[in-house]
């Protein structure tokens, strides 16, 4: 089967943007007590559920994306759940000064997936 060039490249680029979100799927599913624990830190209500539902979202939104199924429902629902996990994991506003780079740039690293994902959004 042939594929166009751009076509290749779509799929490389939908790939990667997700990978982020893919590859915490596979490790908080291989470690469920530990995606578990990491919730319970973070103050999120029924760390269970929310571990369980956060690697659903991960990983079924990433084949949306990837496999171009519901592509724009996939891409909200990543930014919705990237914005939500930015406020809830990398609150740099809060942190001590010595640990303000490393959480601000953790959260603009999310911001610049929020824009990958809205390009998503404009090419589907």
């Amino acid at each position: 089967m042939f594929i166009e060039k751009a076509e290749l490249l779509e799929l490389i680029a939908r790939v990667l943007l997700t990978a982020p979100f893919s590859f915490s799927a596979i490790w908080k599913a291989q470690d469920f007590p530990g995606a578990v624990l990491e919730m319970k830190q973070l103050g999120l209500p029924l760390p269970a559920i929310t571990a369980a539902v956060t690697i659903i979202v991960q990983a079924a939104c990433s084949a949306g994306i990837i496999f171009d199924a519901g592509t724009i429902y996939c891409a909200l629902a990543l930014i919705a759940f990237t914005l939500i996990a930015s406020i809830a994991a990398h609150p740099f506003w809060r942190v001590a000064p010595e640990n303000w780079i490393s959480a601000a740039n953790s959260f603009v690293a999310n911001v610049g997936l929020v824009g990958g994902l809205l390009l998503v959004i404009l090419i589907s």
